[in-house]
């Protein structure tokens, strides 16, 4: 998790509190807690349940949705196959590519945005998109300061390099992909489409 998230988050919290917002600060402050605490307990797992990780996931999106004035809409969509069993991932894989596709893809944009996370089953592996309508992956990359450049850059391979240290039980080895919807033939459809593929450990 980018370390700007929190000193943004309480930058927000001081925001509500000099506009009088003391029962929103109050709350956001509560959710921040709670999603710090998820994050310092998740550290120490080498696995939680799908289950924890997307409530992680919404709590984090729901306090960036706060900091962002609501300026763009979310779903998550499970397949069926999914509900069947109890399904752990490693966690702290899906959080920065949300953070990337929030801040770099849909928050520089003009009007409402839209993130759709659909997460399917596919044999050992959890198949995970994370498809934004956002400015796009080439646009955000040539607005973006070398700084933060970087640490995009040192999050993502921090992905690749957890992926091909983590298999799962039948040697398959994760999968990270980002496309750039305008150049990749989704018509005019603009955006960024992020899917991953991450070893699971899959039971009844």
């Amino acid at each position: 998790m980018n370390p700007h998230f929190i000193f943004n988050s309480l930058n927000s919290v001081q925001h509500l509190i000099l506009e009088k917002e003391e029962k929103q600060a109050l709350n956001f402050l509560a959710d921040f807690a709670t999603l710090m605490r998820q994050m310092l307990n998740n550290s120490r797992k080498s696995y939680i349940s799908l289950e924890d990780e997307i409530a992680f996931l919404t709590r984090y999106i729901e306090l960036e949705k706060i900091r962002f004035a609501n300026s763009f809409e979310y779903k998550f969509e499970m397949s069926q196959e999914l509900k069947e069993y109890t399904i752990y991932i490693p966690p702290m894989l899906i959080q920065p590519i949300l953070e990337n596709a929030i801040k770099h893809g849909l928050a520089p944009k003009n009007g409402s945005g839209h993130l759709l996370v659909r997460l399917e089953l596919q044999g050992d592996l959890l198949y995970c998109a994370v498809d934004d309508d956002g400015i796009g992956w080439e646009h955000a990359n040539s607005i973006k300061s070398g700084k933060l450049a970087k640490h995009e850059s040192t999050a993502l391979s921090v992905i690749r390099e957890r992926l091909q240290i983590i298999k799962s039980f039948n040697g398959s080895v994760g999968k990270l992909e980002i496309i750039d919807k305008f150049n990749s033939g989704f018509g005019n459809k603009v955006g960024t489409l992020v899917e991953i593929l991450i070893p699971i450990v899959k039971m009844l």
